[in-house]
């Protein structure tokens, strides 16, 4: 393989990855507080006695789903191996940065 061909790989999926992190926590950040104002909502609503909420269920429910795109994750990384490396980097400096 030729010097160019591995540099812009590397280059290319480290500003993918510093761009993907500062999206990426900036929407996490609002997702976290639409799920924060949500389960805070069904709480007050719980404990006025209006609603009923099955706690247990709620928690096993959404553990798979985190599971499965934890494993897919992991699985994409080892496949893209190469490039994952500055890919990698460049979300770690995304994430801090921003």
């Amino acid at each position: 393989m030729q010097l160019g061909v591995i540099v812009s790989g590397i280059g290319a999926g480290g500003v993918i990855g510093f761009v993907l992190g500062f999206f990426a926590k900036k929407l996490l950040k609002i997702v976290a507080f639409v799920l924060l104002v949500y389960f805070l909502s069904l709480f007050a609503l719980a404990q006025q006695g209006w609603l009923e909420v099955d706690w247990f269920k709620v928690g096993t429910s959404t553990g798979g789903s985190l599971a499965k795109f934890g494993w897919w994750l992991a699985k994409a990384m080892v496949i893209f191996l190469p490039a994952s490396g500055a890919f990698i980097l460049g979300l770690y400096l995304g994430i801090k940065r921003s």
